[in-house]
């Protein structure tokens, strides 16, 4: 006779059974009960309390609308001013008893997990002093869908910064996968199951020049790790040849590779000149080079032979620089030379994220080994080691290595969804369009603010280089620092790159949209106004 929402029915029982008993761990064993067997969605309970109190409500106002209709009527509820008080102490204990709700069946809390000032204090205490943050103030975060970050003091933030949901925060088919992966097996990755060769198949098939075998582990630092394993191994040397400021992880290894000081210290790593056609003339293949031999001829001073060479193809880290035609092709035979592999780290510049697939087909060259993490599962942990398979053999066979739960069936999963929505809403094109429609109106906006200095990069990776001094191109040191802080008041994340974190590194999820772009060039354009005027 009357069809709606089912869970307004469990409102109703939640609320008739706690007029015997009003107490909080009424309404959590009623709801949790009814879950047991007809589990809830998100949206479900994020609806429940408020469905709760609105029948309160109309426990005190049905009454009064009958007593208006039909004064001679006996009331058949007089508890008014008891009922009063259940909505007054409902209200005021809401917050607590939805977190308390959720905690109890599995969902995360609405705000979070507590106030900021608390968590900010738990933080410190089980984290330490130091643990790392965005931004003066942090952002305390709740939820989150498609480009949006949502926070516990209620506002929405446009998402231009993380690269890791590469197809949308909280991607539906993506959840469905995990969720129903999850709730049919999850377990070590020594038994044979049919998703991690299905995924290994479609993720190989993405890219070319042999490299058609795959070792799973758990995240992108692992993946490096182990394709420095095997360089090493194939080569018998321990020598590694990087660009200056790059990133590759927080293993032992990678942390030489990715602070000036510590590699100051490392006879055995060296770094190359990242190319800046901003600031200087451009770098011609051939001085790429000879900076290259020179490298390795440090290397060799130092009583080291060369295992191979680590490089993002985009230089993220780096600042998103102009990467000449022909730059890393020329250090790579140098590289090949001296016996030692080519490793392309795809964390940053793959998946689509430069307007192909690959970073490596961009800048059109052929690495030995392909290294993925971050976006490949959309925040799943899932890292990706790809070679040849004869590379990865005789690797295997001399070491046996083996992740328990590297490419483990949920992550998987996730890894297979993620390569479906890119295949249906052809994400790769999404990209060159978007990222020009960024480009163009980032170099529009240049025109009207000074602070602009360059602007440069490919489809969805884009670097925005600020200077205090056009002139003489002084990077903008405080003036970056409090852009990023004011674009976090406007509802806009972004972070920052470079030697002088004066670098804009714009990495929104490849579903971003040109009503997106607008969204952050009128919060950018605004913000660089206030700074503008901060500086007189």
């Amino acid at each position: 006779m009357v069809h709606g929402p089912l869970i307004n029915e469990l409102a109703v029982a939640a609320y008739l059974g706690g007029r015997a008993d009003p107490s909080p761990e009424t309404l959590v064993d009623i709801v949790a009960g009814y879950d047991s067997v007809m589990p809830l969605a998100t949206g479900d309970v994020e609806v429940l309390f408020e469905l709760v109190l609105g029948r309160m409500a109309m426990n005190l106002v049905i009454p009064e609308a009958r007593a208006a209709l039909f004064p001679d009527e006996p009331s058949y509820d007089s508890d008014r001013e008891g009922l009063l008080k259940r909505i007054e102490d409902a209200l005021m204990a809401q917050a607590d008893v939805e977190n308390t709700l959720r905690r109890a069946l599995g969902f995360p809390s609405s705000a979070g997990g507590g106030s900021t000032s608390e968590l900010r204090e738990g933080r410190v205490a089980s984290l330490g002093h130091h643990s790392p943050h965005f931004y003066a103030e942090p952002l305390h975060v709740a939820t989150a869908e498609g480009m949006w970050i949502h926070g516990a003091d209620g506002m929405s933030y446009l998402d231009f910064y993380n690269n890791v949901p590469t197809v949308g925060h909280t991607n539906p088919r993506v959840v469905n996968a995990i969720s129903r992966q999850q709730a049919a097996l999850n377990t070590n990755t020594r038994y044979l199951y049919s998703t991690v060769v299905e995924y290994a198949q479609r993720l190989t098939a993405t890219l070319d020049h042999g490299l058609d075998v795959c070792l799973f582990v758990n995240s992108g630092s692992e993946a490096n790790d182990v394709a420095s394993q095997i360089m090493k191994h194939r080569t018998g040397a321990n020598g590694l040849l990087t660009m200056a400021d790059a990133y590759h992880g927080i293993t032992e290894a990678f942390s030489e590779m990715s602070d000036g000081e510590l590699m100051s210290r490392s006879t055995n790593v060296a770094s190359i000149t990242v190319p800046d056609d901003f600031r200087h003339a451009p770098v011609a293949p051939a001085q790429a080079g000879e900076e290259a031999e020179s490298a390795v001829g440090r290397i060799k001073e130092a009583g080291h032979e060369l295992a191979g060479f680590f490089i993002d193809p985009a230089m993220t880290s780096s600042g998103v620089p102009n990467v000449p035609d022909g730059f890393i092709n020329a250090i790579s035979d140098v590289v090949r030379a001296h016996d030692g592999l080519v490793v392309s780290d795809e964390v940053q510049a793959g998946f689509g994220r430069t307007g192909v697939m690959w970073g490596h087909q961009r800048e059109r060259f052929v690495p030995d080994i392909v290294t993925i993490g971050k976006p490949v599962a959309n925040g799943q942990p899932l890292g990706v080691v790809v070679t040849r398979r004869e590379i990865l053999d005789n690797f295997m066979k001399q070491t046996g290595l083996f992740s328990t739960f590297g490419g483990n069936p949920v992550s998987c999963a996730a890894g297979l969804a993620v390569l479906d929505v890119f295949e249906n809403e052809g994400l790769v094109a999404n990209s060159v369009a978007v990222g020009r429609y960024l480009k163009d109106s980032l170099i529009q906006l240049a025109e009207t603010h000074s602070l602009i200095g360059d602007v440069r990069g490919s489809g969805l990776l884009v670097g925005l280089e600020l200077v205090s001094n056009r002139d003489n191109k002084t990077p903008a040191v405080s003036e970056t620092a409090l852009l990023i802080e004011l674009m976090r008041e406007a509802g806009v994340l972004v972070g920052t790159a470079g030697a002088h974190r004066t670098i804009l590194k714009l990495r929104p999820p490849l579903i971003a949209r040109p009503q997106h772009v607008d969204i952050f060039i009128e919060a950018l354009d605004s913000c660089l106004g206030k700074v503008d005027r901060q500086r007189g």
